[in-house]
């Protein structure tokens, strides 16, 4: 299980150098690390991290990166993604190349959209601060009714000749 500090981290060096923008949107490096899980668990069948999502109006949230960019959190450098490891890279590179060209209010609205937030969030009005866990089982059932796509090969995973329905072993 990868440290969250370091996925962040992580995110924000490849969102620079994939976009040529510095990532500097809460709402959006948000929802990025909630597809990122998603991903994660449609990969590897594995979380990405341990923290848990809450059920926010505005979508999956975590609670210990809330406000990050008022503290002057700043990216990996190069020489520090070094130590990365292969399954983290893959990770968040499939979760790029899917969700970055989006900006952070399509990313809510495709969030919205996940059986997994929208189950845990219920019957709650829009306007109900009332946030709940939402289930790591919820995100990887999300996950597993996916269909993978590999941007470097324009193609969906399921089609390449040799698949046989495995999860990754990185």
């Amino acid at each position: 299980m990868k440290n969250l500090d370091e996925v962040v981290r992580f995110v924000l060096l490849r969102y620079k150098k994939i976009s040529g923008e510095d990532l500097d949107s809460e709402l959006k490096l948000q929802k990025l690390l909630y597809f990122s899980q998603v991903e994660s668990f449609a990969l590897t069948n594995k979380p990405l991290f341990d923290e848990d999502f809450e059920d926010w109006r505005h979508g999956p949230v975590l609670k210990e990166i809330r406000h990050i960019f008022n503290d002057g959190y700043k990216p990996m450098t190069s020489n520090e993604a070094t130590h990365v490891d292969a399954t983290t890279k893959v990770v968040i590179e499939f979760t790029l190349q899917k969700y970055a060209q989006y900006t952070p209010w399509k990313l809510r609205e495709l969030s919205h959209h996940t059986a997994a937030w929208s189950r845990a969030r219920g019957d709650i009005s829009d306007d109900s601060r009332d946030n709940k866990i939402i289930d790591k089982s919820m995100i990887k059932a999300e996950a597993q009714s996916q269909r993978l796509y590999d941007p470097v090969y324009d193609m969906y995973v399921d089609e390449f000749p040799d698949f046989t329905g495995e999860t990754m072993n990185l």
